[in-house]
């Protein structure tokens, strides 16, 4: 069954940039293929490092992005999630659950940040499965051949292997609007072509530097009035010599285990001439002006595709950046631009298909528009405040259920009624002053006479004041006096992540 836009149902910025290949009135015979812009930003990715780790940053963002059902209801700013109904059962299948959208969002983020394009795809075996239930994919453009007489749209699967698509033909084109011309795709890539270019200019340039011998290994000047001593079949050449040097040279690196890999080369040589040879070599084979023209090449990059230079040189703060945690800024800045672009592919050409289908109106409960909308949970972190939280303990002024609470610990571990006395030694023994009375109560031994410089347990966190003689232990009382010789049975930490 075709789908079709149902006119009662007003278009929102959710699904501003998706059009149903059935809906085209025209289908253009390019509209499978890129522009040269396109082709050569796949190129870039391809071939620098730079741009690809931005990207790849990118994509596994988008990958810890979930999509949900919401409902665009009027005065709300955002669409508000419907955690019950066919919309929500919908998307919770949508792709194969949550991990093929993980990697449905990981693909077409691709797309957009890319070619600027993709598309939403739909295949199964059989009509017997149900449709939602099929295999919804993101493609790129290259990957679709339209149709050719009665062939109907074909995807590629392999180098020389296509197929058809699912019956009901569901393709659905997913872009990044140009802004100029909205009906074109468009991605900050285009716009850093130049400066790709470039990067890739001086990256040539290094490379010859780098393999080049004479900038690499020098010169090796000989005396020309010296004589050498040369096995025969070096004798008659034009330049025996050299070419005994580059042969003996190769074998070694052809051959670096052998005995002759290690031995010097030995040459007879005029003994008044042999102090006179010279390598000759560049101290700096790499301008630093090129370098450093690299590198501001790569922050003019960082800025074109509106990416931190983190993801693109891979040199960021790895408590921040490989916990794969992003901030609520971060996330508005450079994650929910794609999802949205998104959102409004999947609500097109998924969401609102297969409601159709199924005879349900595209109207949540409260009358507002049902879309695809994301969640953004997994990937946002909230402020840390642990240290926060430990000086407010510290001073009083915060609980310990409180503490651990901003510490993100299992209160299970919390120490129990009987526990605080092994803590208390504990503490003792850390201080000089107690550590003798400490010992002794641990091992059961009679405690030191006051004024052998050691303190009573009850002074726990500090000397005896001055002129004050130290006070006397207290029994332990049977039924902790075990606990107070023995370490606890529970594991030494006393808190735990959860």
């Amino acid at each position: 069954m075709p789908v079709r836009w149902h006119p009662s149902i007003s278009r929102t910025p959710v699904v501003a940039a998706a059009a149903p290949l059935a809906e085209m009135p025209v289908v253009d015979r390019n509209l499978f293929t890129y522009v040269s812009w396109q082709d050569e930003a796949w190129e870039y990715w391809r071939n620098l490092g730079e741009l690809n780790q931005g990207i790849s940053w990118l994509c596994n963002s988008l990958a810890r992005v979930r999509l949900i059902a919401a409902e665009q209801i009027p005065g709300e700013h955002e669409p508000q999630p419907l955690k019950e109904g066919l919309a929500a059962d919908l998307m919770n299948v949508f792709a194969g659950g949550t991990s093929g959208q993980a990697g449905f969002n990981s693909m077409m983020t691709a797309q957009l940040g890319i070619p600027g394009e993709g598309w939403l795809v739909v295949e199964r075996d059989s009509v017997d499965i149900d449709l939602q239930l099929a295999s919804w994919k993101a493609v790129p453009t290259t990957a679709l051949r339209p149709k050719q007489g009665k062939d109907p749209v074909k995807l590629r699967v392999g180098e020389s292997l296509w197929r058809p698509l699912a019956d009901e033909g569901l393709a659905t084109k997913i872009w990044k609007e140009d802004p100029q011309f909205p009906w074109r795709a468009w991605s900050p890539v285009q716009a850093a072509l130049p400066i790709l270019r470039r990067i890739d200019l001086v990256d040539r340039r290094i490379v010859a530097v780098m393999v080049s011998r004479l900038a690499a290994n020098g010169l090796l000047l000989i005396p020309q009035e010296g004589t050498f001593n040369l096995p025969a079949p070096y004798k008659d050449a034009a330049d025996g010599f050299v070419r005994f040097l580059i042969d003996s040279a190769s074998n070694g690196i052809a051959r670096p285990g052998t005995a002759s890999a290690a031995l010097p080369l030995v040459i007879k040589f005029a003994a008044d001439m042999i102090d006179k040879w010279k390598i000759l070599k560049w101290d700096d084979i790499l301008p630093a002006e090129l370098l450093d023209e690299r590198e501001r090449e790569i922050k003019r990059l960082a800025v074109t595709l509106s990416m931190p230079v983190e993801w693109l040189t891979g040199m960021g703060d790895v408590k921040f950046w490989n916990a794969f945690h992003l901030t609520e800024e971060a996330v508005k800045l450079y994650v929910v631009p794609y999802a949205e672009i998104i959102c409004g592919g999947v609500t097109t050409g998924y969401l609102h298909a297969m409601l159709k289908q199924l005879g349900e109106p595209l109207l949540g409960p409260n009358g507002g528009a049902i879309v695809c909308w994301y969640d953004t949970s997994e990937l946002t972190q909230p402020p840390d405040k642990s240290q926060h939280a430990t000086d407010a303990y510290d001073r009083g002024e915060l609980n310990g259920e409180g503490l651990l609470h901003y510490l993100d610990l299992d209160e299970q571990y919390r120490l129990e009624e009987g526990e605080y006395e092994n803590y208390a030694l504990r503490r003792m023994l850390s201080t000089p002053a107690t550590a003798t009375a400490a010992l002794a109560e641990i091992r059961g031994t009679p405690t030191p006479e006051a004024g052998t410089g050691t303190a009573a347990l009850g002074d726990s966190f500090g000397p005896p004041a001055e002129n004050e003689p130290p006070a006397a232990l207290p029994p332990a009382p049977p039924q902790t006096a075990a606990g107070l010789r023995r370490p606890s049975p529970r594991p030494r930490h006393a808190l735990t992540h959860r």
